[in-house]
């Protein structure tokens, strides 16, 4: 005879979805952990070094994946305030500054705070 109390009565509910940001710092925080399991698993119960190497690899590359999406959501979060204010597109004299201050935003974006600000400072002030 089967016991019933060992079956749910109903469904659970699905997760909740889960933001990329919050997967990145979880993936960040399990790194060191995973890595050390991996490393136990290679000296105690005959993992071969190699694939000790390439897993571990593996692992520090999709950490780095996860924090790169991460960033690259936040970057478009914000592009997506700045072309949505009113206030900011009304401070332009012409389309052709605004274009061109929106460009900036994105090209900053994509290359990297660092990198862009190294690129601006080279070109002087807009007129």
């Amino acid at each position: 005879m089967t016991c019933r109390s060992a079956i749910p009565n109903r469904i659970a509910a699905p997760p909740a979805p889960v933001s990329i940001d919050d997967q990145a710092q979880i993936a960040a925080d399990e790194l060191p952990h995973q890595i050390a399991r991996l490393k136990w698993l290679a000296e105690h119960e005959k993992l071969h070094w190699g694939t000790y190497q390439i897993r571990k690899r593996a692992l520090t590359a999709g950490v780095a994946t996860l924090t790169r999406l991460a960033r690259q959501q936040t970057g478009l979060a914000h592009l997506r305030q700045i072309i949505a204010s009113d206030a900011t597109a009304i401070s332009y004299q012409t389309l052709g500054q605004y274009r061109t201050a929106l460009l900036r935003e994105i090209d900053a974006q994509l290359l990297g705070s660092s990198d862009a600000e190294a690129g601006q400072a080279g070109e002087g002030s807009p007129s």
